[in-house]
């Protein structure tokens, strides 16, 4: 007779206890089937949540230039990559920049009203934006932006050299005029001379507007013109502005302030790629002076559906921090006023004579972008390439994965207990059987094989019956929870974590079912 007969027939002639084993692991099961599947479900929603919240790219390179934007797109790993050129800062829309069909994906923007940009002349704003512009939220509103593409003060230290030997404290003294002013003006022999330039032109559809703010140092009386201060003097302060009218086409919930980008700047307001590059053009084409320095940054987010989270790990070594130019503010003209104070007098005199100096009277220039756009990040330490942690946290030794390995872990030793249990209760009649089987010359091998078939026949009753009642129980579980307290749980069967149970509770069985073999 066949092994396995001989494992039917055994179990036909243990009804109850072949009942309760079968029993027992089919509860096993549906308790496996049920509390995985439910605790992948809630964790798929969580991570749903957090990528429609957070987007659902891998990593990001912020501020980057155009040489790591190419770099970046010749790996071979990232396979998508989502770009937004930052062409500036507007007073009223804030930060302006483009997008592609890719940053759209991944960054899940959900529309309020409207839809994505299409044409030049379109734009999309956040909603929060909105509210600031004092805009109604409504699509088909027509704004004129000014958008702030650079402004920055100049190094006055050359200046300051030529000075020097420009200037001689015993000539001008000899061509002060005999005024009875005289005493006064000997207090400083130089004077400073501001002016202040806009000019404007157009380039295109785009209106391009220059500050350009200068200082002259000259004898005090002489004869000073604006031409002269700018051929002659120095520029200290210099401002780019682009002016264009835009239609509203759309309007998307406000991401900026809850993406992991901390410290960097993320578009408010997005044009086409099309209406981006016409804006860069204006830049580079305008007559009104030479800005090659200026270098547009863009906001790259990368993908990899084979490195996936991992992706940043992966390449942080090869794309490290870039550092930010050294920011500087109106204090340049210190440097000038302190030459001023100090021409043509002696250290006994200097110490009489109160310093001279116009920053306190100095316009404040109140939209510094160069601080919203680059130098933020230096202050705060921060990294351009960075990990997405919101939509993609570290697990290792979370509270989700501890949950989930305890619940497999409680129902295994659960299992085993029970089944060890039922054993137990006839565990030396089985002792006696076995050994009247060895007898009569079966091999341990063969008992093994007894067993083994025996535990196969029960384990696949189970499996037939636990599995399908535990994935309804669970679904219906899921809907209740909808329906009843409105959670909006997804339902989702993660295979690896279900499979994991399955063999748990299948390990679980044949252990404690190989006590009568090593008792006997």
């Amino acid at each position: 007779m066949k092994l396995s007969e001989i494992a039917k027939r055994g179990l036909r002639g243990r009804k109850k206890d072949t009942w309760l084993l079968k029993t027992v692991v089919t509860l096993a099961f549906i308790f496996i089937i049920t509390s995985t599947i439910f605790h992948s479900s809630i964790e798929n929603t969580k991570l749903k949540q957090r990528l429609d919240l957070y987007g659902k790219w891998h990593a990001a390179y912020l501020q980057g230039d155009d040489e790591v934007l190419n770099r970046l797109r010749k790996e071979e790993a990232i396979d998508s990559i989502g770009l937004s050129t930052i062409i500036g800062k507007s007073t009223n829309a804030g930060i302006v920049g483009t997008f592609n069909e890719e940053l759209l994906d991944m960054g899940n923007f959900k529309l309020y009203a409207g839809r994505f940009p299409q044409s030049k002349g379109e734009i999309m704003v956040e909603l929060n934006q909105i509210s600031n512009m004092g805009l109604e939220l409504e699509v088909g509103q027509k704004v004129k932006l000014e958008i702030v593409v650079f402004e920055r003060y100049l190094d006055l230290k050359d200046y300051v050299e030529a000075l020097k030997d420009r200037y001689h404290a015993d000539t001008i003294r000899e061509n002060l005029p005999d005024t009875p002013y005289l005493p006064s003006y000997t207090n400083n022999l130089l004077k400073d001379n501001l002016y202040h330039s806009v000019s404007f032109e157009n380039v295109g559809d785009v209106l391009v507007v220059t500050t350009d703010d200068y200082i002259h140092v000259t004898p005090i009386a002489s004869y000073i013109s604006p031409e002269m201060i700018m051929e002659e003097g120095a520029m200290y302060y210099n401002k780019l502005v682009l002016k264009k009218e835009f239609t509203i086409s759309g309007i998307i919930y406000s991401y900026s302030d809850k993406w992991d980008c901390n410290g960097f700047p993320l578009a408010n307001s997005f044009i086409t790629e099309e209406a981006g590059k016409e804006l860069i053009n204006a830049i580079y084409n305008t007559s009104l002076g030479d800005y090659s320095f200026h270098r547009i940054k863009h906001n790259i987010f990368l993908s990899s559906n084979s490195l996936k989270d991992g992706l940043y790990s992966h390449f942080k070594t090869k794309y490290p921090h870039m550092e930010g130019e050294e920011r500087k503010d109106k204090r340049v003209l210190e440097d000038v006023y302190n030459f001023i104070h100090k021409f043509g007098k002696t250290e006994e005199e200097l110490e009489k004579t109160p310093k001279a100096g116009r920053l306190d009277d100095l316009y404040r220039h109140e939209n510094n972008l160069e601080e919203d756009l680059s130098h933020i990040k230096v202050e705060q330490n921060l990294s351009n390439f960075r990990r997405n942690n919101f939509s993609y946290p570290e697990f290792t030794g979370s509270t989700e994965n501890i949950l989930a390995i305890t619940i497999i872990a409680v129902i295994f030793i659960a299992t085993a207990l029970a089944v060890f249990q039922i054993f137990l209760t006839q565990i030396r009649r089985r002792a006696r059987k076995l050994a009247l089987l060895k007898s009569i010359g079966a091999t341990n091998w063969q008992l093994i094989k007894i067993l083994l078939y025996e535990g196969i026949y029960i384990l696949r009753s189970g499996i037939i019956m636990g599995i399908p009642i535990g994935v309804a129980l669970a679904f219906l579980l899921v809907l209740s929870m909808n329906t009843f307290r409105a959670r909006g749980i997804q339902f989702h069967i993660n295979p690896w974590l279900m499979g994991l149970g399955i063999v748990a509770v299948s390990l679980a069985f044949f252990v404690a079912m190989a006590f009568p073999v090593i008792y006997a």
